[in-house]
C-alpha cells in the first residue's frame, strides 16, 4: 500500500476506533489495577516500536544502547515495518528479538499484525516505547500486547491516547528527535548519556573486501557521493533534477571525482531516467547509477569512504551523520533544527520559509507539492559549500 491509503486508513477507521478503546481500557484499568512501578528488577522484556522512518531508527539509536545499559538481563524486542529489516538487524548487538508487520497489502497487514500481537501477548511486555507521534495504527499495537506499561508520545492532534498509555510524554515540536527520545527512556528508567552519541555499525571483513573490489575494478579512488532520493513519506523534499544535473556537472568539472548515485531498487529507474540521461556524453564516464546494488551495510562502507557526501534529508542523511565524513544536506519540508545535527565537518542548507517546516504539521503541505522550500536553494550556494568542505 502506498504511504496515503495508509495515512487515510489511520484516519478514518484507526482515531474513532482508538476513542471507543479508550473507554474500554479505562474500565479494565479500574477493575484489574495492575502494577505498573519500573525497576531493574521487574522490567524482564522491553518492546520497542517505530513502524515507518528509517531516519528515527537511526536517531533512536542511543537511546537503544542506553536501554541496554539500564537493564542488561532484560530481553529487548523492536517492532517496526518488514522494510526496516535489513536496517535493524545492523543493531542486533542491541536488539534480542523483531516483530515485522508487512504492509505491502491491506491483507498483508491484517494477517502480519495479527501475528505481531500474539506474539508480544506470549511475550508478556514490561515496558512498551511506542516511538510513533501521530498513529492509531501503533497505539493499537501497544494495547493489544497487553502490556504492564505504554509509554506513548501526547500532542493535541493525539489526544485519542488519553487513556490509553499508562506514561504519557510530551512531544514537544520545539526539541530536537533526540532530546524528545531521551526524554522518554529517561522517564522509563534510564540514567543519563550523550542522547547524540549514534551507534556506529560494525562492518564486515566480507562487505569490506567487496565493496573495495568493485570501487577497484571500476577505478573510482576519491569520489563523491550524491543522494537525490527522498522516500514516500515526503516526495516534497526532493531537490529539482535539473539542478542536480547542473551540480553533477560542475562538481566534475571543478574536482574530477567520480559521482556515486545511491538509492534503492526502486529509484534506479527513477535516477537512470530523469538524472543520467539527461547528462552529456563526457560527463557520463564519471557518474555511476548503484541504486539497488547495495545492501545497507554496503551503503554505510560506502559513505565512510566517500570524499563528501550530498543527500536531502532522508534516510541516508541520517546514516551519514553517524559517520565523521564531509556532508552537505538540503533541508525544507523538514527543518534541520527537529531531526539534523550539528557537526564542524557537516552543513545544512535551508530557506527557513515561513511553510516550512509542514511535514507532520499538515496532511496536504501548503504548496500542493510545488516544494518551493527545495526549488530557492540555488545550486551555486551548494557548490560553494562544496568547496569550502574540500578545502578544509
Amino acid at each position: 500500500m502506498i504511504f496515503r491509503t495508509k495515512l487515510l486508513l489511520d484516519r478514518i477507521v484507526g482515531t474513532p476506533a482508538m476513542l471507543l478503546m479508550n473507554v474500554v481500557v479505562y474500565l479494565v484499568g479500574k477493575i484489574i489495577r495492575r502494577d505498573h512501578s519500573i525497576n531493574e528488577s521487574n522490567i524482564r522484556i522491553i518492546a520497542i516500536q517505530k513502524i515507518v522512518g528509517m531516519g528515527s531508527i537511526i536517531e533512536f539509536s542511543p537511546c537503544l544502547r542506553a536501554i541496554k545499559r539500564t537493564y542488561p538481563k532484560a530481553s529487548i524486542i523492536f517492532v517496526s515495518s518488514l522494510s526496516n529489516r535489513e536496517l535493524l538487524s545492523m543493531y542486533r548487538d542491541y536488539i534480542d528479538d523483531f516483530v515485522f508487520i508487512d504492509d505491502k497489502t491491506f491483507l498483508k497487514l491484517l494477517i502480519s499484525s495479527f501475528r505481531a500481537i500474539l506474539k508480544l501477548i506470549a511475550k508478556k511486555i514490561d515496558l512498551f516505547l511506542n516511538l510513533e507521534v501521530y498513529s492509531s495504527f501503533s497505539t493499537f499495537i501497544s494495547i493489544s500486547s497487553l502490556a504492564r506499561n505504554r509509554f506513548g508520545f501526547y500532542i493535541r492532534s493525539a489526544t485519542f491516547r488519553k487513556a490509553l498509555d499508562t506514561h504519557h510524554i510530551f512531544y514537544n515540536q520545539h526539541k530536537n528527535i533526540r532530546e524528545i527520545y531521551s526524554n522518554m527512556i529517561k522517564a522509563a528508567g534510564c540514567k543519563s548519556f550523550d542522547k547524540d552519541d549514534l551507534i556506529k555499525f560494525n562492518i564486515s571483513e566480507n562487505i569490506i573486501q567487496k565493496v573495495n573490489k568493485y570501487l577497484s575494478q571500476n577505478n573510482i579512488n576519491k569520489y563523491i557521493l550524491i543522494n537525490i532520493n527522498a522516500s514516500e513519506l515526503s516526495l516534497e523534499r526532493r531537490w529539482p533534477e535539473s539542478k542536480w544535473i547542473k551540480l553533477i556537472k560542475l562538481l566534475i568539472d571543478k574536482t574530477g571525482h567520480e559521482i556515486l548515485l545511491p538509492g534503492s531498487a526502486n529509484e534506479r529507474d527513477y535516477i537512470q531516467k530523469e538524472i543520467v540521461n539527461k547528462i552529456e556524453k563526457e560527463y557520463l564516464k564519471y557518474i555511476f547509477n548503484i541504486a539497488g546494488q547495495l545492501t545497507i551495510e554496503e551503503f554505510v562502507y560506502i559513505i565512510r569512504q566517500c570524499l563528501l557526501f550530498i543527500t536531502v534529508d532522508s534516510g541516508p542523511y541520517h546514516l551519514g551523520v553517524s559517520e565523521d565524513i564531509n556532508m552537505i544536506s538540503l533541508w525544507g519540508p523538514e527543518n534541520p533544527f527537529l531531526y539534523g545535527m550539528s557537526k564542524h565537518n557537516q552543513s545544512f542548507i535551508y530557506k527557513h520559509l515561513y511553510c516550512s517546516p509542514c511535514i507532520k504539521q499538515t496532511d496536504s503541505p501548503p504548496c500542493k507539492g510545488s516544494n518551493i522550500c527545495m526549488k530557492n536553494i540555488k545550486v551555486d550556494e551548494v557548490m560553494e559549500n562544496v568547496m569550502n568542505l574540500l578545502r578544509n
